[in-house]
């Protein structure tokens, strides 16, 4: 009996777990800057004892490039997508990002491009000032922060900086070209 008790008790930690992690009850940023605070002590430890560090640079977060289609996932590591799904969109690529990413992306765009950000009110978005506000309807309803308004910027060929957004999350990324034509990508990523 008192297995079953164990196995039971084994079994609700571990949906708890999952329950917490999916609605994103956990302080995500603290436990993040604590492990990593831990971690680096450690990695320095390490390198300090062996000379040769076979990790040079830090891990690429997990970045993807999908064509736009009403549904698709606008984040590489949640299901959240915009429920509105505007025609807008059509023919335009998801650069989807970790969903809590915190950090630059940067592009390498061939042709003259749009590139459209869904922004979150409870996000601090000073840095798109120059950016314009469009009238694009959207919604990506998730845990911690809604998308409902879409900025946008027209760039030009060559490299270009993107912020994921934040703190709460990341803000969803859309590119699309200024002439419509039938082939790969317009930008690959660095």
């Amino acid at each position: 009996m008192k297995f079953f008790y164990y196995v039971l008790f084994g079994i609700s930690i571990y949906i708890l777990g999952m329950i917490s992690y999916k609605e994103n009850h956990l302080p995500r940023k603290i436990i993040h800057e604590i492990m990593s605070s831990i971690t680096s002590k450690k990695q320095f430890i390490v390198s300090e004892l062996n000379q040769k560090t076979t990790l040079k640079e830090p891990l690429r977060p997990k970045i993807r490039v999908l064509p736009y289609a009403q549904g698709t996932p606008l984040f590489s590591d949640r299901n959240y997508e915009d429920t509105v799904g505007s025609k807008s969109f059509n023919s335009s690529y998801v650069i989807q990002i970790p969903r809590h990413f915190d950090g630059n992306i940067t592009l390498l765009a061939n042709e003259r491009i749009i590139i459209y950000r869904l922004v979150s009110s409870e996000n601090n978005n000073q840095v798109f000032s120059d950016w314009n506000q469009t009238e694009t309807p959207v919604l990506v309803d998730g845990t911690s922060a809604k998308h409902s308004s879409v900025i946008s910027k027209t760039f030009e060929p060559g490299d270009i900086i993107l912020y994921s957004g934040g703190p709460i999350c990341s803000s969803p990324i859309l590119v699309k070209r200024t002439e419509v034509t039938k082939s790969a990508p317009p930008f690959s990523i660095k």
